[in-house]
């Protein structure tokens, strides 16, 4: 099956539910965070100017191994999965070092560590807000921050990140634009590559609810999440 869909051009970014390796907390240089009131919605809001001299600490005595992707809130991701992006000519990133200053858990500390970098996304495009919220929720023009109505029929949780294609820059790696969103996003052939690959400590997810998460172990991964898509969202797919 082969569709024009945005349902199929991107898949967001995230941990390996079962955590089987460290969870990096990363701390920023502070003089790289700007936290100040939005001069149009008044409301306090973290510009960040760099990610340079960032450094992380491996908490918790859970851990067993080193996985190649050990971030939580951001993208942490081992020097094979860099050199790896790399060899591909893959974009919407940098790549800055990220020393880990601590770790607690003893065993962990024994083994040998991948050098890690923590991952800037810059690539971007745009949500299509129709289908986001559809025009419920507050979203202020200067710092893109969006907030739920009072009252209004959309909340945090129940929102649908759909992109819209004539937007991409053209990127592997992308995070949303015109709305300030925490999620990250990357091509499907970046997953392909994780699969390839055998890439640890990832979990792909399609853009939309209740569809499957990436099979890294199931050459026919893409096809398998696009019926399940088609059947459950067909009025995203091209007739």
């Amino acid at each position: 099956m082969n569709s024009d869909s945005p349902l199929m051009a991107f898949f967001q970014i995230g941990r390996d539910p079962e955590r089987l390796g460290p969870v990096l907390s990363v701390y920023f240089n502070p003089n790289s965070v700007d936290r100040r009131k939005c001069p149009t919605c008044g409301k306090l809001v973290t510009f960040r100017q760099g990610y340079e001299g960032a450094s992380a600490v491996s908490e918790g005595t859970g851990p067993v191994v080193w996985t190649d992707h050990a971030g939580e809130l951001q993208l942490v991701f081992s020097h094979r999965v860099l050199e790896d992006v790399e060899s591909i000519g893959a974009s919407g990133f940098l790549a800055h070092p990220l020393p880990i200053t601590k770790v607690e858990n003893p065993r962990l500390a024994a083994l040998d560590r991948p050098d890690y970098f923590l991952i800037e996304v810059i690539g971007s495009i745009d949500i299509d807000r129709t289908h986001y919220d559809g025009g419920d929720g507050l979203l202020c023009d200067g710092c893109r921050v969006w907030r739920p109505r009072p009252g209004g029929k959309v909340t945090y949780g129940d929102k649908m990140i759909l992109p819209v294609p004539e937007s991409w820059d053209g990127s592997d790696f992308v995070k949303c634009r015109n709305i300030r969103h925490g999620g990250y996003y990357c091509t499907a052939r970046i997953v392909e590559l994780a699969r390839i690959k055998g890439w640890t400590g990832f979990e792909f997810t399609a853009l939309l609810p209740v569809l499957p998460a990436v099979d890294l172990e199931d050459p026919r991964w893409l096809e398998k999440i696009e019926t399940a898509a088609h059947e459950k969202y067909p009025k995203f797919f091209q007739a």
